[in-house]
C-alpha cells in the first residue's frame, strides 16, 4: 500500500461529515413531519402479561430480514441497489424515533443522536455500495456465491489458497454492521423512548466504534486480504459494480485496470463487423498474396518468374569452340585417305 488512506477515500468521507453536520441546521419540527411516515407509531409493539413487559415485534422482524439479506445477497439480483434502498429506509426510521424522544428533553442531546445516526447512514453507504474499495469486496463475493454453485466451496484447500471466501465474510459484515446498528436504536428508542446508551458519552464511544469497523473494513478490508494471501497482482480497481453475479462474466476487461488503457485509447475496441470465428492474422503476411497449393512438395525449391518454363536445359560441360577455326574445314587427321591419290588414274 502506498499510503494508508487514498485522497478519495478522505474526500468522500469528508463529503459525510460535511453533509451530516449541516443536516444539524434542520429544525427538530420540520425533521417530525418529514419523516411521520417512516415512525410507524406503536405497531408492532405487544405487551408481554407473563413478564410485565413490551416486545416490538416489528423492529425484530426488521433486523431478522437485514440479517438474512446481509448474508444472502450474492445469490439476490440487484443486491447493491437494494441495501441502498434498505439502509436508507433504516436512516429514516431511526430518525423518526430520535425526533420523538419522549424521555430526551434537551434539544442538545436529540442532535447529537441524529448526528451520529447521519455519521453510520454515510459511512455505511460508503463502505457498503464499495465506494471505498472500487466495489473489489462485491465483486470477490460474487465469485465466492459462484464457487458455491459450481460445489467447489466444499473444497477446503479453497479457504486457505483463495481469497474469495474472506472477502465474503468481510462484506457480510460491512452490510450488517451499520444496518442491525440503526434497527436495534430503531427498536430501544420505541419500547424506552431514549437513546441505547446509559449516557451520552458512552452512546458515542459505541458509535464511533461502529463507524471505525464499518469504515476500517471498507477501506483496508480489501487490500489486507490481498497482502495475508500474498497475491502477487495489484488490487484491481473496478469501474463499475455488478448488480448479480452473472455480471462477472459481462463485465469489460478494461474495468479492473482503466489506467492502462491511457496509453492507447482504441485499446480494447472491436469490429462489429468482424467474423467473431475469424483466426487472427500475421501483420507480416501480404493480404494479396496467392494462397498455396495444398499438394506442392514442401521441399521443392522456389521457382523463378524469369525462367521459361519450356526452354531446354543447358548443358553443364560445353565444349569450348575456337571461333578462328572453320567448323566446316576437313579434320587432315580425321578425313579418310585415298588410296589411288598420285598414281596417275
Amino acid at each position: 500500500m502506498s499510503q494508508i488512506v487514498s485522497r478519495q477515500d478522505l474526500l468522500l468521507s469528508a463529503i459525510v461529515l460535511v453533509v451530516a453536520m449541516l443536516m444539524m441546521l434542520i429544525p427538530l419540527k420540520w425533521l417530525s413531519l418529514i419523516t411521520t411516515p417512516f415512525s410507524m407509531r406503536t405497531f408492532g409493539i405487544r405487551k408481554i402479561k407473563r413478564w410485565h413487559s413490551r416486545t416490538d415485534t416489528l423492529g425484530n422482524l426488521m433486523l431478522w430480514i437485514s440479517l438474512i439479506f446481509c448474508v444472502g445477497f450474492p445469490w439476490i439480483p440487484y443486491s447493491p441497489l437494494i441495501y441502498l434502498f434498505w439502509l436508507t429506509f433504516t436512516w429514516l426510521c431511526t430518525v423518526s424515533r430520535a425526533v420523538r424522544m419522549s424521555q430526551v428533553r434537551l434539544r442538545s442531546i436529540k442532535i447529537q443522536v441524529i448526528f451520529l445516526i447521519n455519521l453510520i447512514y454515510g459511512v455505511g453507504i460508503l463502505a457498503g455500495f464499495g465506494f471505498y474499495n472500487d466495489y473489489v469486496l462485491w465483486v470477490r463475493s460474487y465469485e465466492y456465491a459462484n464457487l458455491v454453485v459450481a460445489g467447489e466451496a466444499l473444497q477446503p484447500m479453497l479457504y486457505l489458497t483463495n481469497s474469495a471466501p474472506a472477502a465474503y465474510l468481510v462484506q457480510v459484515l460491512i452490510l450488517a454492521v451499520p444496518v442491525m446498528n440503526l434497527w436495534g436504536q430503531f427498536k430501544y428508542m420505541r419500547l424506552e423512548n431514549t437513546f441505547k446508551a446509559a449516557n451520552m458519552f458512552t452512546y458515542w464511544m459505541k458509535s464511533l466504534l461502529v463507524l471505525a469497523l464499518t469504515a476500517g473494513l471498507g477501506i483496508f478490508g480489501g487490500e489486507g486480504l490481498h497482502l495475508i494471501y500474498q497475491h502477487q497482482d495489484p488490487v484491481p480497481i473496478y469501474s463499475i459494480v455488478p448488480m448479480e453475479r452473472q455480471d462477472l462474466e459481462d463485465v469489460p476487461a478494461d474495468a479492473a485496470n482503466p489506467e492502462d488503457q491511457a496509453a492507447d485509447p482504441n485499446a480494447g475496441q472491436t469490429d462489429p463487423n468482424a467474423d467473431p470465428n475469424a483466426q487472427p492474422t500475421d501483420p507480416n503476411v501480404d493480404p494479396n498474396a496467392q494462397p498455396a497449393d495444398p499438394n506442392a512438395d514442401p521441399n521443392a525449391q522456389p521457382v523463378d518468374p524469369n525462367v521459361d518454363p519450356n526452354a531446354q536445359p543447358a548443358d553443364p560441360n560445353p565444349e569450348i569452340v575456337d571461333p578462328n577455326i572453320d567448323p566446316n574445314a576437313v579434320d587432315p587427321y580425321t578425313a579418310p585417305v585415298d588410296l589411288y591419290e598420285g598414281e596417275g588414274y
